[in-house]
This record gives structure tokens, C-alpha cells and sequence, in this order.
């Protein structure tokens, strides 16, 4: 690795970084700003996010209930994590959150490399088909991300992550039946310039490199930051046909933000990112044998085509493919987000401003084999959005808000997305060319949402809270290819929530939350509407900081009620041959689960860390049909079957340890997390059957005690165990999974100013 040599005002780039371009960027980054940033007084401390709670832990603020808060007076389970955990962590993307977030799964999608799913107390969606909302909503600086292409965010940059468990229908919006993921850029500071970077060479010739600039344009009313980030990777998976790695990344964020405060009572904050990710799609690991049938436990289904009819009945070995189509995708994202705060005597005015705009460009081998079967040559995503939500919430002392013992926020928010979608599916070895696109077809959907939420102060120690939400979504859908289908639905759906919280001391906190969630209805590409999906949950959850702050503990225990629950299923049509698989509203399901958070910081250099998590997932009705010859449907009860991602129980316990040898230190680092076994396939496959298993990662960091370098040797999956993230039957043409991460180590060098 290109080492990084600096003196006090000065830096100077080392050699190229190997083939990364970003590694240049970040040593060119640091050679033209150093200087400027030395003489300056710069802090590596906490973001503005979070603030000193002595002697040990400290406070974080979070934004869940669209005002800041102590995270321990928030009646909701959430873990907030800030940025420089994640940095210091090595975290990459968001998918890492998995490992710190007790009941919470983040995935990589296998078919769209930039995307992401999110299962959260085991409610998630797998399909990234644009026609199907996700019940977990993902907001970036408050803007929401409509759809899951794109959505695997780079976490450097980053203030704070808050993972927001359970409904949050009130003040998060559609689509947050599970829960909701809020990510905050890092503002560019208005007083002072500092400086970032990192670069990081990893197993599987994996190049990441990183950096960031901000400060002051015009002192304390101007500031500006820009920001890059670069990764790639050869891949963990060999091609044993095409030669060569698969499944590596090769991705880049460059990001701006800019910070405007002309006055003490107004701001206005501008970010923006520009993604290009030209990854490979998931490698997916061909498992189909002459045993293989789709479901054994249904039966007289049949072999799997291409074992019976072109014998392709021997699976891969371990982090192996053989696969002939191996097309680089790309996609492209732009992000804007504009924020406006303008605190007036009685209350604050606050507009946030989203557009989005992401053209996808996806290949796929969809048969994971030599043969030129079956691929999607080409499909087009083309999706546009823009956002926009007005709030005006009661100040502290302003008059409105009842000497101190009312706080209330209302708003008004409005989504307009519009996306088209056109696909090239080949069957070379048929003679079925990819002359003409096997699919074209487009949505547009407005949603308008006005919403409310209050707390009361009965006294000292008890509040009351409640709130209420109406949300109308509007789709129009038009599909050209194959046949001509149009449609237009609405729907629309109020949601609450109310409780209480105790404030036992000013330190611990209890707390009982009832809430509701809405996931929009939709349309099939047959033309056919199914209903939105509504949950009713029940919360009680305690937050305390024990031990003079030095010990915290957060605990909730919940029961779900869904109806109506979305799931791809086979059922009757009007039509030849008067059946399709398509999204029904085929189920109900019971959630009930119980979570528990600690961290204590026993020694003043020695951190401990420890989650667990519980759930209890399934089905109270869940109807699927069997097509017998001659196209004969048969209902079956699937209720047995095991919800997606919702493994009994998820462990993790971590510990960080400093020894002080000046003039540097020495930090030990090592976290492993356990879960239980589940299935990663919504109808409960075997293939997709993930026994019990555990991941532990570690890292050694040598830093100064000024911490303006660092480096760090780190390693993960240490124990090499083999687990997979999904398996799928594809459409009975074959069996495969996707393989998590073996056995990975590195070096990372970092600075700051």
C-alpha cells in the first residue's frame, strides 16, 4: 500500500495508488489542502450531532420526531449511530449497520447492484421490481428515496445513522410499515476548514479510498464542503468459465454540500451527491442438483429445467461460477437535497426540498452457467423524483407551546415520481434474440401526505404524545410491451399513534407507544391493483444511563398486527391461462419480539458493547395456489411457512481498548455477532434455508494521541464461516444463492486537520 508521509504544514502525496483512481484524489486532496488547514486549530471530536456527557458515554442527539432530542427521551426504539463510530468502525456502506442493530438485516440486492433491501423486526420486501414500494423507508438529509435502486449509501461523510425500529406512519411517511433508516450528511463547518481522508487496500484487490474538505467561505455565514468516495474490487467469487473475479464493486460518490446562515435565525443547507457505480450484479452460485424441486414439501413440481433438460445438475463449489455473461452495470444518481430553517418568536418554519434522478442500466446471466440460456441483455431504469415537505413546529418559550408543557410540529408534504422501465430478456440457446424489448413499461405516482404530533407535559415526570397522518397516493400505470395495459388507482389511509412516557429520573426513561403503518397498494404488470398493507403495533420500551452515566441500557418489548400483507403469489386471472403470479394481498401475520441495548464504559479506555434481539414471526393466514395440468388451481395454506429475515434471536457484543504508549496509542477492537437460522427466500425454500451462524471482526489502530493519523489493521469473518445472503428458485429454470463475504483483511491509513 502507497504510504502517506506529512509534516506539520505540509503533505506530500505518496506514489500512485495501484489502479484506484480515488487513491489520487486523496492524496491530491491533502497535498493542496494541508497547508491551508495546519495553522488552523481543528477538533476530532464529535459531529454537531453530539455532545459530552462526562464522564464516559456520550449524548447523542437524533431528529426521529422531526426536532432534536436526547436520544434517551425518544419514545422509540431507535440505535443512532454516529459518524465517526462508522469511520472508525471501517463501515462502508449501509449494509454494515447489520452487524450493531439488534432484529435488522441489510442486504445487498443480487439482480441490481446498487440497490439495497432492509428487513427490520423481519418486516422487508426482496422484489426491487420499481412496481413494488419498500416497507422500510430510507431518507437521506430528510429526503425520502422512493424505490431501493441506489440506495446502498457510502456511510463516510456521514454525521449520524438512526435506524428507526417498528411503524414510524406519522412522521416518516408511506411506506414505513417496518421502520425507518435517517442518514445526515456532515455540515460544512462555518468557523473553521478542515480535512479528511482515508485509503484502504483490502483482500480481493479492493481499493477504497475517501476524503473530504469544508470550511468557511465567507466566516460564520458561508461555508462550502466537497467530498469523494471511491471504491474497487475484483470480487470474492471466481469465474471458473469467463476467467477471472466476479461480484466486486466499482463505485464512486463525489458529493457537495453547502451551509448559508446569514442571520442567527435562519439557514439554509444544500447537498448534493453524483453516484456512478458500475458494478457487477451479485455472483449468483448455481446449486441445482437432480434432487433439486422447487419446494419438496409440495411436491410434483418437476426437475429444474436446465438439470432435466440440458443437465446442468452439478452445483458450484464454494465461491465458485461458471457463468458465460459477465456485462459490467451502471448506474448513475443525482441527489439534492435543500433544507431551510427560519426560527421566528413563537415557532420554526423548516422546507425540505428532494429531487432524484437515477438512470439504471442493468445486465444479467440469469442462468449462472456456461450456456447462452437465459439473460436480460439489457434492462433501462429511468426514475425521477422530487419532494416537497413544509413543517412548522413550536419553540421552546415562543409563546405557543403553553409556557413549556405543549411541543408540536405539523406539516404538509408532497412526492411526485415518475419512472419507465424497458426490458431486453434473450433465450440464445432457443434462437429468442434480443432484437425487440420484452418489456416496456412506466408509473407515475403523486402522494400527498398533511400530518401532526403533539407532547403534553402532565407534570414533571409524565407526557403524553400523539399524532395523525393522512397519506393519498395516486398511480397511474401504462405498460406498451408485451400487451397493452393502463390503469389508475388511488388509495388513501389515516394513520395514528399515541402513548405516554415516564420520566423515572432525568437519566432513565419508560415509555408505552402505540402506532400505526401504511404501505401503498399498487399494480401488477398484468394491469391488476392490489391494496395497501396496515399494520397496528404496541410498544413498551425503557432508556436509562446508569452507573454516573457510564453504563446505558435500552430495552423494548412489542407485538405487530399486519393485515393485508403483501406477497407475490400465484392466483386465478380472467385471462388465458386464467392464472398469474403476481402481489396479493394473500396474508396476515403476528410479530412478537423483545430487544436490549447496552454500552458502559467501565474503564475510561475500555468500551463494552452488547445487543439482543428476539422475534417471534408468522403467518396467521397466508394462501398460495398450486397449478395442477390443464392449468387447475389449487389453494394451499402457507401459514407453516417462516417470514423472510426474522431469525429468532440476534446477538452482538463488541469491546474497544486503548493503552496509552505517548506518544501514540494503541486501539483493540473486536465485535461478533450471532443469529439464529432463517430463511432468505419469501416463500421458505430450502434453498434459501441459512442455519445458525456468526461473523467476528476485529482491528488493531495505531494513532497519535492528537489523532490527525491513524493507521489501522483490520480483519473480518475471521473465522471464515460460509453463510449465504440469498437463495432463490428461478422460476423453476434453475436453483442458486448468493454467498456472503469469506474471510477478508486489510490496511487502512487515515488523516484529518
Amino acid at each position: 500500500m502507497t504510504g502517506i508521509t506529512a509534516k506539520c504544514c505540509g503533505l506530500m502525496p505518496g506514489e500512485k495508488a495501484g489502479r484506484s483512481l480515488a487513491a489520487g484524489w486523496v492524496l491530491l486532496m491533502l497535498g493542496c489542502y494541508a497547508g491551508l488547514v495546519c495553522a488552523q486549530e481543528t477538533s476530532s471530536g464529535p459531529g454537531a450531532e453530539e455532545k459530552s456527557a462526562a464522564p464516559g458515554l456520550q449524548e447523542i442527539v437524533v431528529t426521529a420526531e422531526k426536532r432534536k432530542e436526547r436520544l434517551q427521551d425518544v419514545p422509540i426504539a431507535i440505535t443512532a449511530i454516529t459518524g465517526d463510530t462508522l469511520d472508525r468502525a471501517g463501515a462502508r456502506d449501509i449494509g454494515d449497520l447489520t452487524a450493531s442493530t439488534p432484529n435488522v438485516n441489510f442486504q445487498p440486492v443480487s439482480v441490481v447492484p446498487s440497490g439495497a433491501i432492509t428487513f427490520i423486526r423481519g418486516i422487508g420486501e426482496r422484489s426491487v421490481d420499481p412496481l413494488v414500494d419498500q416497507p422500510n423507508a430510507i431518507n437521506i438529509d430528510g429526503v425520502y428515496i422512493q424505490g431501493s435502486h441506489g440506495a446502498l449509501f457510502d456511510t463516510f461523510d456521514l454525521d449520524r445513522v438512526e435506524v428507526l425500529r417498528g411503524p414510524q406512519g406519522t412522521l416518516q411517511g408511506r411506506n414505513a410499515t417496518g421502520g425507518a433508516i435517517n442518514l445526515f450528511t456532515r455540515r460544512p463547518s462555518l468557523a473553521q476548514m478542515r480535512l479528511r481522508g482515508e485509503v484502504d487496500y483490502g483482500r480481493f484487490n479492493t481499493w477504497t479510498a475517501k476524503a473530504a474538505v469544508d470550511g468557511p467561505l465567507m466566516q460564520d455565514k458561508l461555508a462550502a464542503k466537497l467530498a469523494v468516495m471511491s471504491t474497487d474490487s475484483d470480487g470474492y467469487v471466481r469465474n471458473v468459465f469467463a476467467g477471472g473475479h466476479t461480484g466486486g464493486r466499482k463505485y464512486t460518490d463525489l458529493r457537495v454540500g453547502i451551509l448559508y446562515a446569514p442571520t442567527s435565525n435562519f439557514d439554509v443547507y444544500l447537498s448534493g451527491d453524483y453516484v456512478i457505480d458500475n458494478s457487477q450484479q451479485a455472483p449468483g452460485h448455481n446449486v441445482t442438483d437432480a434432487n433439486s424441486y422447487p419446494r419438496p414439501q409440495t411436491g410434483g413440481q418437476g426437475l429444474s429445467l436446465l438439470c432435466s433438460a440440458f443437465a446442468q445438475c452439478t452445483p458450484d463449489p464454494h465461491y465458485v461460477v461458471r457463468s458465460d455473461y459477465t456485462a459490467r452495470n451502471y448506474t448513475h444518481q443525482a441527489l439534492l437535497s435543500l433544507t431551510a430553517n427560519w426560527q421566528l418568536d413563537g415557532v420554526t418554519l423548516t422546507s425540505v426540498t428532494g429531487y432524484k434522478r437515477l438512470p439504471d442500466h442493468v445486465r444479467l446471466d440469469l442462468d449462472f452457467t456456461p450456456l447462452s440460456f437465459l439473460r436480460v441483455q439489457d434492462q433501462y431504469t429511468a426514475d425521477r423524483t422530487w419532494s416537497q415537505e413544509v413543517r412548522v413546529a413550536s419553540n421552546n418559550g415562543g409563546g405557543l407551546d403553553m409556557s413549556g408543557r405543549l411541543n408540536w410540529v405539523a406539516g404538509v408534504y408532497y412526492l411526485n415520481d415518475k419512472w419507465d422501465f424497458v426490458e431486453h430478456v434473450c433465450l440464445p440457446i432457443l434462437g429468442v434474440t434480443c432484437d425487440l424489448p420484452d418489456a416496456i413499461r412506466g408509473q407515475a405516482l403523486r402522494s400527498y401526505a398533511a400530518f401532526a404530533h403533539a407532547d403534553y407535559k402532565l407534570s414533571d415526570s409524565w407526557d403524553l404524545f400523539a399524532g395523525g397522518r393522512y397519506t393519498n397516493d395516486k398511480k397511474d400505470y401504462e405498460q406498451a410491451v408485451p400487451a397493452t395495459v393502463t390503469g389508475s388507482r388511488s388509495w388513501g389511509k389515516a394513520n395514528g399513534e399515541a402513548g405516554a412516557r415516564f420520566h423515572i429520573s432525568p437519566d432513565t426513561m419508560a415509555y408505552v407507544r402505540f402506532a400505526q403503518g401504511y404501505r401503498s397498494g399498487g399494480f401488477n404488470n398484468t394491469g391488476q391493483t392490489y391494496d395497501p398493507e396496515t399494520v397496528n403495533a404496541w410498544e413498551i420500551g425503557l432508556k436509562s444511563l446508569e452507573w454516573n452515566r457510564r453504563l446505558s441500557v435500552n430495552a423494548a418489548i412489542f407485538h405487530y398486527d399486519y393485515k393485508d400483507l403483501q406477497r407475490d403469489v400465484v392466483g386465478p386471472s380472467n385471462t388465458p391461462p386464467f392464472y398469474t403470479e403476481a402481489t396479493r394481498n394473500a396474508a396476515k401475520a403476528k410479530i412478537d419480539g423483545a430487544e436490549l441495548e447496552a454500552t458502559a464504559v467501565p474503564l475510561a479506555d475500555l468500551t463494552l458493547r452488547a445487543s439482543i434481539g428476539y422475534l417471534n414471526a408468522k403467518y396467521d393466514k397466508y394462501v398460495d395456489y398450486l397449478v395442477a395440468a390443464g392449468g387447475t388451481l389449487t389453494p394451499v395454506d402457507n401459514s407453516a411457512l417462516r417470514l423472510p429475515y426474522a431469525p429468532k434471536w440476534t446477538t452482538s457484543a463488541g469491546f474497544d481498548y486503548t493503552v496509552h504508549t505517548a506518544p501514540a496509542e494503541l486501539t483493540l477492537s473486536a465485535n461478533y455477532q450471532y443469529r439464529t437460522r432463517f430463511t432468505t427466500n419469501p416463500g421458505d425454500l430450502p434453498v434459501g434455508a441459512q442455519s445458525g451462524y456468526g461473523l467476528l471482526n476485529a482491528s488493531l489502530r495505531l494513532a497519535p494521541e492528537s489523532q490527525r493519523y491513524s493507521v489501522t489493521l483490520y480483519g473480518e469473518n475471521l473465522t471464515d464461516r460460509y453463510y449465504i445472503v440469498a437463495g432463490e428458485n428461478n422460476g423453476g429454470l434453475n436453483l442458486y444463492q448468493v454467498e456472503g463475504m469469506p474471510r477478508t483483511y486489510g490496511l487502512r491509513v487515515t488523516a484529518q486537520f
